[in-house]
């Protein structure tokens, strides 16, 4: 299948902090790829180096067919990127941003309004200026900006930070209509749903290093696997840890009332049933992984460099 992204052996250093070592990374068309990993892990310089906002020191990037450094101009019309924190000129208003933005396309001014619609602006705001917009509209002043020209590539740095649930909701609606019209999608989270919704592989960078780029199904084994069970049983007894170990935990601990448990899926009825035949179980809840739960088991707990601010 012919990749839409295809970054190669990238690197960037910011004087003797190496923020990004050695990335490579593809991705095709109607494909998601979400980039994990604790702050400092080299996301976001990642991505500003993929949209051409910095300059690798080493690697290659080609959008769509177009080598980034020697053919910008024409990479640069293959895809569109959303910063962190999108920033416009506070006096004009969100239809004036909207249209010239949409004139930097080629596009006319009803392109940039039906953009808009899309994105969940109510009418009454497109007049408004954006020093007047709250954090979440802007942001999605930002996403429908970002859709403008039906770009093949869409670069996302994280999308969903300042939208309020129903706005990280509707991203995740209009994400899967441009992954489902056949758009590379590359985006970088710290919000498990925008993974676990949308896409298909995810790659771990941690201290700009790729530790792991697997099917985004192995990433539901291992929060599957890391799922934390608490049964409270009045009087947790050490009988309580035998029998969870043996029903196929990978940890059990006596908690004042309860016995908290990280075990799979699989094992978690079987636990239960042991519980019962020890005592009393008065209940019990499931509480799930922490990305940086999955980040500690996919090292191991080492990480290497230490954090770079807003990598």
């Amino acid at each position: 299948m012919n990749q839409v992204l295809d970054v190669s052996g990238l690197h960037k250093s910011y004087g003797t902090v190496q923020a990004v070592r050695g990335v490579s990374l593809s991705v095709a068309p109607g494909e998601v790829v979400a980039l994990l990993g604790p702050n400092g892990g080299g996301k976001t310089t990642s991505i500003r180096c993929i949209a051409g906002l910095l300059r690798a020191d080493s690697g290659s990037i080609n959008v769509n067919g177009y080598d980034l450094q020697r053919q910008y101009r024409e990479a640069r019309r293959q895809f569109s990127y959303l910063p962190q924190q999108a920033q416009f000129p506070a006096q004009l208003t969100v239809r004036e941003i909207a249209i010239f933005h949409a004139s930097l396309r080629g596009l006319k001014a009803p392109s940039a309004l039906v953009a808009l619609e899309e994105s969940g602006l109510a009418a009454q705001a497109f007049d408004r200026t954006s020093g007047q917009l709250s954090g979440g509209m802007r942001q999605r002043l930002a996403l429908a900006l970002t859709s403008l020209g039906n770009p093949a590539l869409m670069l996302f740095d994280e999308p969903t930070a300042n939208l309020d649930p129903q706005g990280a909701l509707d991203f995740r609606v209009s994400a899967a209509q441009w992954r489902d019209s056949g758009r590379a999608i590359l985006l970088s989270t710290h919000v498990l749903a925008d993974v676990e919704s949308l896409a298909s592989r995810v790659i771990v960078l941690v201290d700009g290093a790729p530790v792991a780029d697997e099917p985004v199904a192995h990433l539901r084994e291992r929060l599957n696997r890391s799922a934390r069970l608490r049964i409270n049983v009045g009087q947790p007894l050490p009988a309580h840890v035998d029998a969870a170990m043996a029903a196929g935990a990978l940890d059990a601990r006596l908690n004042c009332q309860s016995v908290l448990i990280t075990a799979p899926g699989s094992s978690r009825v079987e636990i239960l049933e042991r519980f019962r035949s020890i005592g009393p179980v008065l209940d019990f809840d499931t509480e799930r992984p922490t990305l940086e739960d999955v980040y500690v088991e996919y090292l191991g707990g080492q990480t290497g460099q230490g954090d770079v601010s807003g990598t």
